[in-house]
């Protein structure tokens, strides 16, 4: 899904990453851009960012982030994504969860993008799974 006023950062970071493209994934990220997801820590740096995406979906054999809806400041700077996330893990079984990303867009690069998600519920799916 894209919408109308959606920075193009933001419209490449899932088209990027749901597509397993890390060495372009750097492009739509600041030099000193920060990552934080609770539960998972934070980060800091498009290097270091870019490394932690790559292996992020270690587990999974399929991802997908889906956005869902996009709610997007006035002057595109900020952006709140409201993602399904759709996955199968390495033994077949199927996850799927809500998150939602706060981002923060800045010469037309993210800047900062924080996901919310319940990671306690993801915690309890991943060790059904195992």
């Amino acid at each position: 899904m894209t919408a109308a006023g959606v920075p193009e950062c933001v419209q490449r970071y899932f088209e990027l990453m749901n597509a397993d493209r890390w060495d372009e994934f750097g492009d739509v990220w600041n030099e000193d851009a920060e990552h934080a997801a609770p539960g998972a820590g934070s980060r800091r740096g498009r290097e270091t960012i870019v490394e932690f995406y790559r292996h992020l979906f270690d587990l999974w054999d399929e991802h997908d982030d889906q956005p869902t809806r996009f709610i997007v400041a006035e002057d595109g700077a900020y952006v709140t994504v409201e993602v399904t996330y759709v996955g199968k893990l390495k033994d077949g079984r199927e996850l799927t969860f809500d998150a939602i990303d706060t981002i923060e867009v800045r010469d037309g690069r993210i800047a900062k993008l924080v996901t919310w998600y319940d990671s306690g519920l993801l915690r309890k799916l991943l060790l059904q799974a195992a």
